[in-house]
């Protein structure tokens, strides 16, 4: 009977992944994704304007030089996530059902592992780190009271987001849906009242965030041990195979260079506003970074949900005809989606501005030139996301991480270390642009040589 239904779920996952039309596939995949995200959007947005409302530029200043461990974060789950994924969905693809199964649970007690190990050296040396970071006087004692409670959820946020990914390979986009909208939603509500109503401060900051990730886990977690699934995580997976947890970081290894390079650059800039800039600007930086640029790079990796699990899965089945269509289509319409974005930010930026900092309009002003110099060209940087995700989905982790690596390491830190110099604080914000612009020359070159590849496969 067991059997029965396994080979059931696998007939979906061929009928839908292996036959279904690309163009309607890869926007339900993708918009499953958006409006996931979205709620997570919203409690990005929405604390925001609590913290900067109701702590002020402090706040603002503080969640600027923490924000490099939401990054880590981030980067360690993407790399697992994108990695165990990837190598589930190609041996499904290959028919190995059990062996794509057994990736899914050893992968995810490793997360577990690893993202504890990382906490526990994260709280040991908190202040050398964060005075790495750039924080110093009244930021430095801020950014240690957010940091103390949100890395008591840092190890559920790392491995929540690698299971997020295996919800899509899992065909479940639906779930993976609710179970980011529901916990979002109670720590929308947790957060405004520890921050307005019981003066919380920062801490109240903290706890939303770790609302978000335990309940996230724990629906996730629910899933994957009692749901019906293919892919069941059994306690005998803790029995770590070395082969797939290699293979897996071989895979994951871009995502998570394309993820950690921006805490590099963060962490450079915050040192550069010390030296170049004021206090305000440490603010003026933290919502640009950790709101502004977080909502792009958010819709920017929900239309890199919808390219994985299609092209890994094609191109373990060689349907190549498959692989080609959806990395067009994911081009096109993500860089056509942020277009508008980018435009609709600088057409009501100061409304944007205001209800992230509040009525302060020296600050908003500011911020608002900044933006003008930071932003514009984001779309183009984008389409390093693009081709490092598709890069990885095939396993060509060389161009992946090549990829991964041009728009905020190759590019970027030598224009850091030379723009200020001749031009101030301009010369900070000037720096992203350029990288952009250069990356996505970088990008194109390795995608058309993808797709004509492709068409002769």
């Amino acid at each position: 009977m067991k059997n029965e239904f396994e080979n059931d779920l696998l007939s979906v996952e061929e009928r839908k992944l292996g036959t279904k039309k690309i163009r309607p596939l890869f926007f339900a995949y993708t918009i499953s994704a958006v409006l996931g995200m979205g709620m997570q959007m919203v409690m990005g947005i929405a604390d925001g304007f609590f913290v900067g409302n109701g702590i002020g530029p402090v706040g603002l200043g503080a969640i600027s030089i923490v924000y490099p461990f939401w990054i880590i974060a981030i980067a360690l789950g993407t790399m697992i996530g994108v990695g165990s994924s990837t190598l589930a969905g190609i041996k499904l693809g290959q028919g190995k059902r059990e062996e794509a199964r057994a990736v899914v649970g050893q992968c995810f007690w490793y997360s577990n592992f690893f993202s504890i190990i990382v906490t526990v050296l994260i709280l040991i040396f908190l202040e050398k780190i964060l005075i790495l970071f750039g924080a110093q006087g009244e930021i430095l004692n801020t950014a240690m009271q957010y940091t103390k409670v949100f890395m008591l959820g840092f190890p559920f946020y790392v491995t929540g987001l690698q299971l997020f990914y295996l919800i899509r390979i899992d065909e479940k986009p639906g779930l993976g849906l609710l179970i980011q909208t529901v916990p979002a939603g109670i720590a929308l509500i947790v957060e405004y009242l520890l921050i307005f109503e019981l003066d919380a401060g920062i801490t109240g900051s903290a706890i939303g965030a770790w609302i978000i990730t335990l309940g996230s886990w724990y629906l996730l977690v629910l899933h994957f041990i009692f749901g019906k699934t293919v892919l069941k995580i059994k306690m005998k997976d803790m029995k770590l195979n070395l082969t797939n947890i290699k293979e897996m970081h071989k895979i994951g290894f871009a995502g998570f260079i394309i993820q950690v390079s921006p805490t590099v650059v963060t962490i450079v800039i915050n040192n550069l506003i010390g030296i170049y800039g004021k206090e305000s600007d440490f603010a003026v930086y933290g919502v640009m970074n950790a709101y502004i640029l977080y909502i792009l790079t958010s819709f920017t990796n929900s239309f890199g949900f919808g390219l994985l699990p299609i092209a890994s899965y094609n191109y373990g089945a060689k349907q190549f005809a498959r692989v080609k269509e959806v990395l067009v289509i994911s081009i096109k319409y993500t860089i056509c989606f942020l277009i508008i974005c980018v435009a609709a930010i600088f057409i009501f930026a100061d409304q944007i501005l205001t209800f992230f900092i509040g009525p302060v309009p020296e600050l908003v002003e500011s911020t608002k030139s900044a933006m003008y110099l930071f932003i514009p060209l984001f779309p183009l940087g984008a389409m390093t996301l693009i081709a490092s995700n598709y890069f990885q989905a095939v396993e060509k982790n060389g161009k992946a991480i090549i990829n991964s690596l041009t728009r905020n390491i190759i590019f970027i830190l030598p224009l850091l270390f030379i723009l200020p110099r001749l031009l101030g604080m301009a010369g900070i914000w000037i720096c992203q642009p350029l990288a952009d612009f250069m990356s996505c020359i970088v990008a194109v070159y390795y995608l058309m040589k993808e797709r004509n590849e492709l068409q002769r496969k």
